[in-house]
């Protein structure tokens, strides 16, 4: 009689088995031979949430490092190539108290290596997104467990690029400050009265700097040099292994790859590649002077083809360095910058200055910040003969410190884009996001100054309502609701100029369908005009958010480039494909709405 085991029976009779396993005898199961592998790891696949891995996989690195979906991945013998690869190592719910650093390190340092070991026996990969969420006491690179885990992350991006990725997504974040290892300064030229000390330090030093000047080639310029700060290591470049690669979209935010010397690294990839798209976040540890002579120049010389750039800054003194450089990335399409938190008064441009050479922009066509930004930059010394969208957040947790709203200092933004505008010549489609507003009526116009007279140049608005459960009566919803119309209406009466409205509302109660299809035909009524109304309603419970890149700032989950695993995250651009309600009630060209997306 033949013997039987497993690798004789039916594949019938074996996928029957193999379905009553758990997880972790299935990965066992698939480490055995090639015919078990091929019967037991899609089956596993499919039950971490994984059916296609080829398409899109989306992987959540956990301290069950031999049980999770990249330890099923790396052993998925036919896996040849992902299209779209995301990974997220984020466990500090599930680490216990005492794992902390450098043992937390370490356990990160040991997951980028796994992912690693898989994409090196890839033969292509698509777009990637890494996301290391990071926790505890600060780091510094005077530690060499950080200075390991740079390094890893290093050489992934590196294995990445080999593997033909057209998009690189690397977010970062840590919520202490990080030590730094060099000082930034400036001096100025020497005299001619301290020649000959200069020549004696010269042939005094002249082999020394020998040694050292292609190494520090990166760290100096004109009037300005990097110093190794005291007790640490020396700066140097560390150079990517790889001499090209066709990346055009890449997104940095970390606190490490735009210091030296890893931003030498950097600015190589940014040099060696395509790049079309570039989205960077500043760490807090840069300064304004530093990034004016060292970084953005560097920035803006390493990708000359740039089409569309999205920066966001400790504050907004560091948006007249990106204008005064705009020069060198005369092909952009689009500009995106992150809200800032409140400092000291940004002084407005209110005229350029004859001397002053004009930036021609003909390219751009999308226009996304602040109303403040929008109004320096409008303000500066740029020409946009084809900008067709401007896109305004006014977010009250990044204006005041009262979290509160300015309408006076929005009324007055919107004036002066109002009047940049009309001296271009140009009419661009003008959306404004007010974002965690309080439910309640608006303030409006004394009669005397006119503030609010710029307020219909606006043509698409989004309300983002917050109501909490003091205001909201489950007993008496029609009630609640009709002061959501009121309130809603009264803004409406501001902003006459409107042809779409989004009205977000955030509270305890989810609003029935009905409720719904009641204040959009309120609306529909007072303002016949309306192209569409989309009401959409994020709840508490369970917790749902509305955001835009431009305020998603240090929180990972906003920060994606669109992850599909963040589904308590609204954005804009969904709204408007009807995920919780939409009803237009005339049609529109989808173009448009594409287009205008924040």
């Amino acid at each position: 009689m033949n013997p039987t085991s497993l690798l004789h029976l039916p594949t019938e009779l074996l996928l029957k088995i193999v379905c009553e396993l758990e997880s972790k005898d299935l990965l066992n199961l698939g480490k055995l031979c090639r015919r078990l592998n091929l019967v037991a790891v899609p089956i596993l696949l499919k039950e971490v949430g994984l059916p296609d891995p080829e398409s899109s996989c989306i992987v959540k690195a956990s301290s069950h490092r031999y049980t999770d979906e990249l330890a099923a991945l790396s052993i998925y013998f036919p896996l040849s190539t992902i299209n779209n690869f995301y990974c997220i190592i984020s466990h500090r719910h599930d680490l216990e108290e005492t794992f902390v650093p450098p043992s937390y390190i370490s356990w990160l340092i040991g997951n980028i290596r796994r992912v690693n070991s898989l994409i090196s026996r890839l033969s292509s990969v698509g777009t990637v997104s890494l996301v290391i969420d990071s926790w505890g006491s600060g780091w510094s690179l005077r530690s060499d467990v950080v200075r390991d885990f740079i390094t890893s992350v290093l050489e992934l991006a590196e294995t990445i690029m080999r593997k033909s990725c057209t998009s690189l997504q690397i977010l970062h974040f840590h919520p202490t400050t990080v030590e730094t290892n060099y000082n930034f300064e400036r001096f100025e030229a020497p005299t001619t009265s301290k020649k000959l000390v200069r020549s004696i330090q010269n042939l005094t030093n002249r082999l020394v700097r020998r040694r050292v000047q292609e190494r520090d080639l990166n760290f100096v310029g004109n009037g300005w040099r990097y110093h190794k700060a005291p007790s640490l290591f020396p700066i140097y470049c560390a150079i990517p292994r790889i001499s090209q690669s066709r990346l055009t979209h890449i997104d940095l935010n970390s606190e490490f790859l735009l210091l030296p010397p890893f931003s030498a690294w950097t600015f190589e990839v940014l040099k060696s590649s395509p790049i079309c798209t570039l989205v960077i976040s500043l760490p807090s540890s840069i300064t304004k002077e530093e990034f004016a002579l060292y970084h953005f120049p560097r920035i803006a010389e390493s990708v000359p083809k740039l089409q569309e750039i999205r920066c966001a800054f400790p504050d907004d003194h560091f948006l007249k360095t990106v204008v005064e450089n705009l020069h060198l990335l005369p092909l952009l399409r689009k500009i995106l910058f992150g809200l800032s938190f409140p400092t000291e008064c940004m002084p407005m441009v209110t005229s350029t200055p004859s001397t002053i050479k004009r930036i021609n922009l003909r390219y751009l066509s999308s226009f996304t910040g602040s109303p403040d930004q929008a109004a320096y930059f409008l303000r500066g010394p740029v020409l946009c003969p084809d900008l067709q969208f401007i896109n305004l957040i006014s977010d009250s947790s990044y204006q005041s410190h009262t979290f509160e709203t300015d309408y006076w200092s929005l009324a007055k933004q919107l004036g002066s884009i109002s009047n940049s505008i009309l001296e271009m010549g140009i009419k661009p489609c003008i959306s404004l996001c007010l974002a965690n507003i309080q439910e309640g009526t608006p303030p409006v116009s004394d009669g005397t100054t006119n503030c609010f007279q710029h307020l219909p140049i606006v043509s698409r608005l989004t309300l983002g309502v917050q109501r909490f459960s003091a205001w909201y009566d489950m007993y008496d919803a029609p009630t609640s609701h009709q002061l959501l119309i009121d309130s809603t209406l009264a803004w409406l009466n501001i902003f006459r100029g409107l042809t779409y409205l989004t009205l977000v509302v955030k509270c305890d109660q989810s609003i029935d369908h009905q409720s719904q299809l009641r204040i959009l035909s309120a609306m529909k009524i007072e303002y016949p005009g309306l192209v569409s109304v989309n009401v959409v309603n994020l709840t508490v419970h369970p917790k749902t958010y509305h955001y835009h890149w431009s305020n998603a700032h240090d929180d990972w989950e906003r920060g994606t480039n669109d992850i599909p695993t963040t589904p308590s995250y609204k954005r804009k651009s969904r709204e408007r494909a009807g995920l919780v309600v939409l009803q237009f009630l005339h049609p529109i060209n989808s173009r448009d709405l594409l287009d205008a997306q924040y």
